[in-house]
């Protein structure tokens, strides 16, 4: 196989990986939103978030050791 052909099959392969990331995207995306205990804790994430009640990066990652 020359480079051409090399070039011209990966260039076709490209659009196929994207197209099963999506399909694996919205399939984590239908899972998440059928869990209603995880609805839960992201509703109630975004509503802290909202109140201001985030902790800082710096912070977590101090108390963690990283």
């Amino acid at each position: 196989m020359d480079a051409t052909t090399m070039k011209s099959t990966a260039a076709k392969q490209k659009p196929a990986a994207r197209k099963k990331r999506k399909a694996i995207v919205l399939t984590e995306t239908q899972e998440i939103l059928a869990d209603p205990e995880t609805m839960v804790a992201l509703r109630r994430g975004i509503q802290e978030a909202k109140e201001g009640k985030s902790i800082p990066l710096a912070q977590v990652k101090a108390e963690l050791g990283l």
